[in-house]
């Protein structure tokens, strides 16, 4: 396992308690800013499988169960996922990293990526977006959100947010530099930008093309 993914997988052991105990802050928001990814998948779709990368509390998963989708997440970290497990239990997990995980010939109508894709190093993060694209089934969708900085940058740093303050990895995107790496292969259903914490969000509704 890369140094940084071993960095992130204790840190995310350590603040999984704090992640559940934050779900009734998160629910109303996540609510309104997921609704169009779910509006969208079940207009599309008869049947919807749907992956999310990193659960968190697993709130989003709960969403997604409520909504009669089928379930799966991937998290490296064992304690999100058994924090994850007691607010979604209808969801396969997979205690594994994304990039190097065989999902064998599985396709998705749907992938989840909330506060995911700023855990990887730029190039790292480049062939994130290009699995996928390629686990995604013909007019799937991809849910995405990160921080937006106005200079980019990368390294390792407390998460201060949290208390203990753990070092992880953390990608600073620009906006620009984020839509350049996403590439010509998606339409934009849904472009949202938010606060959370102080910091600057933007949430993106893809579809792939």
């Amino acid at each position: 396992m890369k140094k940084y993914l071993s960095v992130n997988k204790q840190a995310y052991n350590t603040l999984a308690k704090q992640y559940a105990a934050r779900l009734p802050e998160y629910e109303q928001r996540d609510t309104e800013l997921i609704g169009p990814f779910i509006e969208y998948l079940n207009g599309k779709f008869k049947e919807v499988k749907i992956l999310e990368l990193g659960p968190g509390s697993g709130l989003a998963l709960r969403f997604f169960e409520k909504a009669g989708f089928g379930t799966t997440a991937i998290e490296i970290a064992e304690e999100i996922i058994n924090n994850a497990q007691v607010i979604s239990p209808k969801t396969t997990f997979i205690n594994d990293d994304f990039l190097t995980h065989n999902f064998m010939d599985q396709k998705y109508q749907g992938i989840f990526a909330k506060a995911f894709i700023h855990l990887f190093p730029k190039v790292d993060a480049q062939a994130v977006i290009v699995k996928i694209h390629d686990l995604l089934s013909p007019n799937g969708a991809f849910f995405i959100t990160t921080t937006l900085h106005s200079k980019p940058m990368e390294g390792y740093k407390g998460k201060a947010d949290y208390s203990d303050s753990p070092p992880r990895f953390r990608k600073r995107w620009t906006e620009m530099e984020l839509m350049e790496s996403l590439g010509n292969k998606w339409k934009i259903m849904d472009k949202n930008y938010n606060q959370e914490r102080g910091k600057n969000w933007i949430a993106l509704t893809l579809v792939k093309k």
